[in-house]
């Protein structure tokens, strides 16, 4: 909701936005998982693990950024989370303010936990 609202006040209002933020938060997932952790592993590790995050971003994700919902921003938007709480603790205690505002933008409000309260 509030990462498409941004995204609509800054590009302009329309239905093209909404599969652009999806499509960048669906391909930022891969990226972002190798950044967790992925490039310490055996290379065939690595290579399974992208597989099976293709199979399922493939087929469980991308069906629903192109037809609009909202969910793939939250799945991006955890991966993100994830990336900065680990830099957090292993950097510097400096990228802890970007790492807890991004765990509030994060468990602020789940795109199904907004479906469910509108349909109440």
């Amino acid at each position: 909701g509030y990462l498409i609202g941004l995204a609509h006040w800054v590009i302009g209002e329309d239905f093209a936005v909404v599969q652009l933020v999806n499509g960048w938060s669906v391909a930022v997932v891969l990226p972002l998982a190798y950044a967790l952790g992925w490039h310490t592993r055996q290379w065939w590790a690595t290579v399974l693990g992208a597989g099976a995050m293709y199979w399922l971003v493939d087929t469980h994700m991308l069906p629903y950024a192109k037809a609009g919902y909202t969910d793939s921003v939250f799945t991006g938007l955890v991966f993100v989370t994830l990336v900065l709480c680990r830099q957090a603790v292993r950097a510097s205690p400096m990228w802890a303010a970007v790492a807890g505002v991004s765990c509030a933008l994060a468990a602020w409000l789940p795109p199904w936990a907004a479906s469910a309260e509108a349909s109440k």
